[in-house]
């Protein structure tokens, strides 16, 4: 139990454990605190439909009893692990691939809303979905309604994140947006991107990690445009304007949440783009870090892919094709590499590929390693 394979994503327990998707090897290891081998807590009995077993896990999330849910992909269902238990419980799915209300299609995202309601992001619906306690199918919060781009569809939701007041943010992948749906509402609303893959200061490309920063604002991980923003998601516009002198974000490509939900480090593509210009009426991020082209500078990035927000409006960036992990203190410029150093290896300095990044209880920094089978410390 000390070896992994393509572990993705991450989560820590209210005791301060470590919960690990180990995708290839389809199952979840727990690792508690100076423990070299993890304990398997979602069994890896070979990839299959049985209770005890998985097939690609994409997601982990805890409970605040400290059960485990499990977004098992491949197998198009939502498990739930009690403490102790040897077998899962199917919250909901596993039918096979498919659009009703008690089916699922590679769900990805997992949240708990306020109420304690599982949220799912069921990308290959393009839905997102609630299962509250006790019921027995899903309800549908968000879209149901096709691949698209209206404020009722959606085009593979990856990540969901909720504020205190229940307000859910989404990255809407596909179509290069976040979107807002407060609690109640009928409609949602476009709070960053929504004008097409771009560059321009209004626009996404493939925005992958989400998180919240200590006065509930939002950070994205705009991937494609190799740069992290900052969006007050309460406001009606954040009109930004770039610094003087800053080139605007080069040719991006889709890597690691590709359609396939698969493929890792393609071989860049290059996209013509227009040059960067401010879209009238368009609501538009605050550039935090990044947006000068991929490079691997400490005021650059290379692909972020994930997010975590520190202690003291700290912000922790997966910078995942420079293999490093950035650390942007509040008052500070330029980040500083605390994990990795930007080449690809196996040594204890070194990262290869990043998937998720967390902070446990003590603030210490946990790694997904992608490439190299391992979760790091630091």
């Amino acid at each position: 139990m000390d070896q992994l394979h393509h572990p993705d994503g991450i989560a820590v327990s209210t005791d301060g454990s470590v919960l690990v998707a180990d995708r290839f090897n389809h199952r979840v290891l727990r690792f508690s605190n100076g423990d070299a081998s993890g304990e398997v807590v979602a069994r890896g009995r070979g990839t299959g439909t049985g209770t005890d077993q998985l097939n690609y896990p994409f997601c982990v999330l805890v409970e605040p009893e400290g059960s485990i849910l499990v977004a098992d992909t491949h197998n198009h269902r939502v498990l739930r692990y009690r403490k102790g238990a040897v077998y899962g419980e199917v919250v909901t799915g596993g039918k096979g691939p498919g659009a009703r209300q008690d089916q699922l299609h590679f769900p990805h995202g997992l949240a708990l809303d306020t109420d304690g309601s599982i949220l799912i992001a069921d990308s290959g619906n393009h839905r997102i979905l609630k299962f509250r306690r006790g019921s027995k199918v899903c309800e549908t919060v968000l879209g149901d309604k096709g691949k698209g781009s209206s404020l009722d569809q959606m085009n593979s939701p990856m990540a969901i994140v909720v504020k205190q007041i229940g307000t859910m943010l989404i990255s809407d992948f596909g179509n290069h947006r976040v979107l807002r749906l407060r609690r109640g509402a009928a409609q949602c609303k476009t709070v960053a991107g929504g004008l097409g893959a771009g560059k321009h200061w209004s626009q996404l490309f493939y925005p992958s990690g989400l998180a919240l920063d200590m006065q509930g604002h939002l950070l994205v991980a705009d991937h494609g445009n190799h740069r992290v923003i900052r969006v007050r998601t309460d406001a009606q516009a954040n009109l930004f304007d770039p610094p003087a002198g800053l080139e605007s974000p080069g040719d991006a490509t889709l890597d690691r949440f590709s359609a396939s939900w698969d493929s890792r480090a393609q071989a860049p593509r290059n996209t013509p783009r227009t040059p960067s210009r401010r879209v009238a009426g368009a609501i538009t991020g605050e550039l935090v870090m990044g947006g000068k082209n991929a490079g691997m500078d400490l005021d650059q990035l290379n692909y972020p892919c994930s997010l975590a927000a520190g202690p003291k409006g700290s912000l922790y960036i997966a910078d995942c094709n420079n293999h490093r992990v950035l650390h942007l203190r509040s008052d500070a410029v330029v980040c500083e590499a605390v994990a990795g150093n930007r080449l690809s290896g196996t040594k204890p300095d070194q990262l290869s590929y990043l998937g998720s990044i967390a902070l446990d209880s003590d603030c210490s920094l946990l790694v997904v390693d992608f490439n190299n089978h391992r979760v790091l410390r630091f």
